[in-house]
């Protein structure tokens, strides 16, 4: 499969992982990027964990891989955390949870492609203005930290594509085959995930974890500390239900309701595209019927 997105980040399936604070690792992100997709690493650590991270990323894959970059998390470290990847060659960089003018022009410069998620339109377009290669559109559907604005994901994609030319990705609630056409329905180039990748064999999460996101429902989940940073996790009632004693806020997407298997990464990815191919045809059924 090829569009814009996998041509620009040189991947083959466009997936993308999402960066997922604490749970990103170098055996997830290779396995993702072996599968096809992009995996991501955590920029969120000591600058010799983060270069230690990628260079063992680099001996797990020959597939290109990423770091992301929630800058609220970062502050003054960006600068140096932004010269370390570029030391050790990582070619994407996803940016999250601030503005790309921190650091956007200095990874063009060095040759990144930039990611940006975004959460309103309005973000999308000063985003393009800066020079990013590819938008994230997040929806509220999504887990860990929010717009403040809440809009959904099916709402917020098709009005992020209208507004920009650069390649669009939708996150946010997308798990699945049919999340995946969906996406490309609304005028998305691609997906990022991160809820259905921490149910995966690869990522190195407690298995409480991994297992209250199989007994998730639609309603597991909520968003908290609306005043300050909104985000997503699982709702303390469900999580002393499922794991005893547990009072972590546990980050997770809505997306948890639909997941009722923990595969590797490539089953994962392959059982994704074999689906999205087996939806694409029964909607083009439903149309030709239709018509």
């Amino acid at each position: 499969m090829q569009n814009r997105v996998c041509s620009k980040l040189g991947i083959r399936y466009p997936i993308i992982q999402g960066g997922m604070l604490h749970v990103s690792c170098p055996e997830l992100a290779a396995a993702i990027s072996n599968a096809g997709g992009l995996g991501m690493l955590s920029g969120v650590k000591s600058l010799e964990e983060l270069r230690h991270d990628i260079k063992r990323t680099m001996k797990l894959t020959d597939w290109p891989f990423g770091v992301n970059l929630p800058l609220v998390a970062l502050q003054e470290k960006v600068d140096r955390v932004v010269q370390v990847m570029i030391e050790e060659g990582v070619k994407v960089v996803t940016v999250s949870a601030g503005s790309p003018d921190v650091c956007t022009g200095l990874l063009k410069t060095a040759g990144v492609i930039v990611v940006q998620v975004v959460a309103t339109v309005d973000h999308a377009a000063k985003a393009e203005a800066t020079g990013v290669d590819i938008l994230v559109a997040s929806g509220v559907d999504a887990g860990g930290v929010l717009g403040h604005d809440e809009v959904t994901t099916f709402v917020l994609v098709p009005q992020v594509v209208d507004a920009v030319k650069i390649p669009v990705v939708a996150a946010g609630g997308i798990g699945d085959g049919r999340g995946f056409i969906a996406a490309l329905a609304l005028g998305a180039e691609g997906i990022q995930m991160g809820t259905r990748f921490i149910a995966t064999n690869e990522c190195p999460v407690a298995i409480e974890y991994k297992q209250a996101i199989l007994k998730a429902t639609d309603t597991s989940t909520e968003v908290t500390d609306r005043g300050y940073g909104p985000t997503r996790c699982f709702r303390i009632g469900f999580l002393k239900k499922v794991v005893p004693g547990s009072e972590a806020p546990f980050a997770v997407g809505q997306v948890a309701g639909l997941i009722r298997d923990i595969p590797t990464a490539a089953e994962l990815i392959q059982s994704m595209m074999h689906s999205a191919g087996l939806v694409s045809n029964r909607v083009a059924d439903v149309l030709s019927d239709l018509s």
